[in-house]
């Protein structure tokens, strides 16, 4: 097993190349990009509509109960299409909606810190915690397109890191490969 893992140093290689492509994409995504991602997710979602119609299709003609799968098939191609139509503005009533999420959960969590009279040892990390989620949701509410951009750029410069990191370390497993006698 430990002679596999020195042979295939150069898969290692690969999946950095791969992380530092992956966040460069990121970091040079534009708005536009991600418009037209939404917009493909809304191409997706449509599909599954039509797949839930097409069986509460098949359902009624084996005469059985489609209501529901009609009804779902529906309001799965309704929101479909106001993706697709409004990508942009899709993507910051979602990410409005994940803010007023965060902002009831924040209360929540410092409501019970209210509630709670006995110490217990996560009482100051519950206090963070509310806190910090309380902040998300109020910056996502109030600006969730940028957050959405900050959220990408960050992700895509750890990926770059961590592909970074890959190839450091692929290098080094091919130098101390067994038979290598650059180690003695």
């Amino acid at each position: 097993m430990e002679t596999k893992t020195f042979k295939s140093w150069w898969f290692l290689i690969l999946n950095g190349l791969v992380a530092i492509v992956f966040g460069l994409m990121l970091l040079l995504m534009t708005k536009e990009t991600i418009e037209k991602m939404v917009m493909f997710f809304g191409l997706f979602v449509n599909l599954c509509g039509v797949i839930l119609f097409l069986s509460g299709i098949i359902k009624m003609k084996n005469r059985s109960n489609a209501g529901w799968i009609l009804i779902q098939a529906i309001t799965t191609l309704t929101i479909g299409l106001i993706i697709i139509i409004h990508p942009g503005n899709s993507l910051s009533f979602f990410l409005i909606f994940i803010g007023i999420w965060a902002m009831v959960a924040g209360v929540m969590q410092l409501a019970l810190l209210v509630v709670v009279k006995k110490k217990f040892p996560g009482k100051t990390i519950l206090l963070a915690n509310g806190l910090l989620t309380l902040a998300l949701g109020i910056f996502l509410f109030f600006h969730p397109f940028e957050f959405a951009t900050f959220v990408a750029k960050l992700i895509g410069l750890f990926s770059i890191l961590f592909g970074i990191m890959m190839i450091w370390f692929s290098v080094s497993v091919r130098r101390f490969a067994p038979g290598d006698t650059s180690m003695s």
